[in-house]
């Protein structure tokens, strides 16, 4: 959806063409592989990427690893973090999906410490984002850095989820003043409306009285994402 630009939905219903067009854009450079959960050990996936060029590799998520987490649930989940090092150590960078703790999911902002199944899995990363969900308007919430071993943590930015499966990253003051609109999908076209109307008022109380504007001629106003 996000390389065509076409909704989820119109792509749902177009998957094939949908997919021709992703695999004519990304050729071999993109590989997919849909396994069910509890099918393949963390051991086993390791010994297959060793084997392949890959050099960014995505799991979602964690806990769809076949494992032993009914023993102890704490430990096996910080195994299976530890246990990917030997591929990180291989040069290749891995981004894992993992879930928050249940009591969390309504929570404005995820902190390291709601981190789901194991506390551990925040030991092993080098970096840890996290991501809410706002349940009050529309496909949208907070993303966090809450732990940057090689820099800064704490950031904070809001995001808006795009019809099309896109992330449009904006301005916290103007993503709080949305929490009053209906809107539960966006388009980019919409969210460029919003951002004008934002920057230019922000920029109007800023150089009130010092300066005279004007009209026409082509906007300057910084794109935030």
């Amino acid at each position: 959806s996000i390389a065509t630009g076409l909704s989820m939905e119109t792509t749902k219903t177009n998957l094939l063409q949908a997919y021709n067009t992703l695999g004519s854009l990304l050729g071999d450079n993109l590989s997919l592989a849909i396994v069910p959960s509890a099918k393949i050990t963390v051991d086993e996936y390791i010994e297959e990427m060793k084997r392949s060029d890959y050099k960014v590799l995505f799991i979602d998520y964690d806990s769809n690893f076949k494992n032993n987490a009914s023993d102890n649930m704490y430990l096996e989940y910080g195994l299976i973090y530890d246990r990917l090092t030997e591929l990180t150590q291989m040069g290749k960078l891995i981004v894992i999906a993992a879930q928050p703790k249940v009591q969390s999911w309504g929570a404005e902002v995820i902190e390291q410490d709601m981190v789901g199944e194991s506390a551990r899995k925040i030991h092993s990363v080098d970096m840890a984002i996290t991501g809410s969900k706002a349940t009050e308007f529309g496909n949208s919430g907070i993303f966090k850095i809450v732990k940057n071993r090689r820099g800064k943590s704490g950031k904070q930015t809001g995001y808006l989820r795009m019809n099309s499966g896109r992330f449009r990253y904006i301005d916290r003051n103007l993503f709080n003043s949305l929490r009053n609109t209906d809107t539960t999908e966006w388009t980019e076209s919409e969210v460029d409306n919003h951002v004008y109307t934002y920057e230019s008022t922000k920029n109007m109380g800023i150089s009130s009285g010092t300066q005279s504007f004007k009209s026409g001629g082509s906007s300057t106003m910084k794109n935030p994402f």
